[in-house]
């Protein structure tokens, strides 16, 4: 149960984050930042998500499918694994390797940009990934 609560925790300081950051650049940038959703500009975030989600998909001629498409799940999946790993509730649960796996798994990110860029099969997406 406490698991899940950090992760609500978590997932909840993610979106103050992102609103905090929009209306520090608003503000930086001298405009009134995000006011048009919900009050205060507090479903910005949401919004964004329904505006993704509607977004056509693109995928390069020259792609290799597979690859393309599994290069940011892989890196999403080893960016979100290492939580697991790491000693934040129980101190002795993982063992004194829990540090040094969860940064093992986190060089698979580093990987999984390159492949992303190999796979789209244009030598810019490859240049830029590296």
């Amino acid at each position: 149960m406490s698991g899940f609560l950090f992760l609500g925790g978590l997932l909840g300081y993610g979106l103050l984050a992102v609103y905090v950051e929009r209306k520090i650049a608003a503000w930086v940038q001298d405009r009134q930042g995000p006011m048009e959703t919900g009050p205060y500009g507090l479903l910005q975030t949401l919004a964004d998500l329904l505006k993704l989600l509607r977004k056509q998909e693109s995928l390069p001629a020259t792609a290799v499918r597979g690859l393309f498409w599994g290069a940011p799940i892989l890196a999403f999946a080893a960016s979100v694994s290492t939580w697991s790993w790491l000693p934040f509730l129980e101190p002795s649960a993982k063992g004194p390797y829990g540090l040094w796996l969860a940064l093992t798994v986190l060089s698979l990110e580093g990987a999984a940009v390159f492949l992303g860029g190999w796979s789209s099969g244009s030598k810019y997406a490859l240049l830029g990934a590296y």
